[in-house]
């Protein structure tokens, strides 16, 4: 098993939560300091992973994803 672990600024977080305006999210965003603690974001697992930065567009995801695979032979 290995671990692929994708990760996200914050404020691209709450970006796109507040953008995809699903009524879901309304606790999420009352309580951001409280959600934000409990998700950890931007903290990586303290394993042996891989990490994605999903903080940017489709394209540097895709990219990012790509390069993993490829490494790692899947």
């Amino acid at each position: 098993m290995y671990l692929v672990w994708v990760g996200c600024r914050e404020v691209v977080l709450r970006d796109r939560i507040m953008a995809r305006d699903s009524r879901w999210d309304d606790a999420k965003l009352a309580s951001w300091d409280e959600f934000v603690a409990r998700q950890q974001p931007t903290q990586p697992p303290p394993v042996r992973h891989t990490a994605i930065d999903n903080s940017g567009d489709l394209g540097a995801l895709v990219a990012q994803i790509t390069r993993v695979v490829v490494d790692r032979g899947w």
